[in-house]
């Protein structure tokens, strides 16, 4: 008997974090991910590296966009 059963009717969204130094790049990524919202939740966004790598220590289990 399954005690946890996993709900397969909602398979879960890529969470994603973009990471670009400039923010019109960061703007057209967002605006594309948007497209595929149902696919994707966006987690967060960083300017470079360092910030970057911050935000993915703090969200676990992102692909991160660069």
């Amino acid at each position: 008997m399954i005690k946890n059963p996993i709900d397969m009717t909602q398979p879960s969204k890529y969470r994603t974090l973009i990471a670009d130094d400039e923010q019109p790049a960061r703007d057209r990524l967002k605006k594309l991910l948007a497209e595929h919202a149902d696919q994707i939740e966006l987690v967060g966004e960083a300017k470079n590296g360092l910030l970057s790598a911050i935000l993915f220590c703090a969200i676990k289990k992102t692909l991160i966009m660069e």
